[in-house]
């Protein structure tokens, strides 16, 4: 047994003697949200793990969250947030391509920002959703479809059950002024909005 193990048996014993256990010790840790790094920092940290090629792809899109979110901690980003990423993708793209409609620089964005959360999570620095939300399976759909749709907030809030066409994996948004129909994935199409298939609509047929 090394020192270091050592010395955590015996702070578990005295813990045990003053009728607490790991639980109690880990919930009274005051300091855990300053453990959990920067957007910044993380992407910084985590470059190096990505294929050089994967990195290349992904890395103006990194370049782009840190430049909006840089100095917000991990657990602090919103989906609104991760969608505006999404939006500045597609803007950065329609301005080096007019006319273009930036849809596959969104995709390149949701899948670098997807590759460093999923990271994120899996190393325990952020589990938001699940730990705080009052309807977490609701909250992880509507990131979902941020982040696949590339929706605004706008968009969000006038979606209506005819908007989404699962046979197609498609919605109908509406905002800035205007509407668009927007592929996502089939996932997101099929996902439980309501009980019921939504009927089609005109524009859908």
């Amino acid at each position: 047994m090394s020192d270091r193990q050592l010395r955590a048996r015996v702070l578990l014993e005295e813990a045990h003697a003053l009728g607490l256990d790991l639980a109690d010790l880990i919930a009274a840790d005051t300091t855990g949200g300053e453990r959990i790094p920067t957007l910044k920092a993380y992407i910084d940290a985590v470059a190096s793990t990505f294929t050089p090629a994967t990195a290349s792809t992904y890395r103006p899109y990194w370049s782009l969250a840190a430049a909006r979110l840089g100095d917000r901690r991990l657990a602090e980003i919103t989906t609104v947030d991760l969608a505006s990423v999404v939006t500045d993708a597609a803007v950065r793209a329609q301005q080096a391509r007019p006319g273009s409609p930036g849809r596959a620089s969104q995709d390149h964005c949701v899948a670098a920002l997807r590759a460093l959360f999923r990271l994120g999570a899996a190393a325990g620095l952020i589990d938001t959703v699940r730990t705080t939300s009052r309807d977490p399976d609701l909250d992880l759909l509507v990131l979902r479809f941020h982040l696949e749709s590339g929706a605004r907030r706008e968009g969000a809030l006038n979606l209506r059950r005819g908007d989404i066409d699962m046979r197609r994996a498609t919605v109908w948004l509406r905002e800035k002024g205007g509407e668009r129909e927007q592929p996502v994935s089939p996932r997101t199409g099929d996902a439980p909005w309501s009980p019921h298939p939504p009927p089609l609509t005109r524009r859908h047929r």
